[in-house]
């Protein structure tokens, strides 16, 4: 939606494809006019609807997007000297592999999707959850920790917000 309660999905948009975020974005907005369809197509959507809209037209809409998103085989998300390549499942630090768990790999893909915002500790569980039942908020914890230990030789840094969970930083130029 482009009227989000604490941002701008406009904004949004451009933060991912600035990103290079693999994601299909599909505006769903009660404003109609040519301008915001053309604006939001324009930042980086990839379909808009307006609302009221009819169910099965969205389904078909989101059945496209999804269908062409599978279409694309590289895809990449970076942060400073940090890449990783969605395609090849290969994450690089100054162009040297790193080891990554599966669960790493989930918990540092949401960090590099959502930079430079903060990613609570639920939402980073329920990316991992669904390969153990029995993790807990301390399995964040632990992973954070190994990930922070990987990625320091190349300066990134996932910072704890207290209270509400971790944000990715990208070194800066000194």
């Amino acid at each position: 939606d482009i009227g989000l309660p604490q941002a701008n999905g406009l904004e949004l948009v451009q933060r991912l494809r600035a990103r290079r975020a693999p994601v299909p974005v599909l505006i769903l907005t009660a404003r109609d006019t040519l301008d915001d369809c053309v604006d939001s197509l324009n930042v980086g959507a990839d379909d808009f609807m307006t609302k009221p809209f009819r169910l099965p037209e969205l389904v078909a809409r989101v059945r496209a997007l999804v269908r062409r998103s599978h279409a694309v085989t590289t895809s990449k998300l970076s942060a400073g000297p940090l890449e990783m390549d969605m395609g090849q499942h290969v994450a690089l630090l100054h162009g040297q592999p790193v080891d990554l768990t599966k669960r790493e790999w989930a918990i540092l893909e949401n960090l590099l999707l959502q930079s430079p915002n903060v990613v609570s500790k639920e939402k980073l569980l329920q990316s991992i959850s669904s390969w153990d039942a029995d993790l807990t908020p301390n399995a964040i914890e632990v992973y954070v920790s190994r990930l922070r230990h990987k990625l320091a030789p190349g300066g990134i840094d996932i910072r704890t917000v207290r209270g509400i969970g971790y944000r990715l930083d990208e070194p800066t130029a000194a």
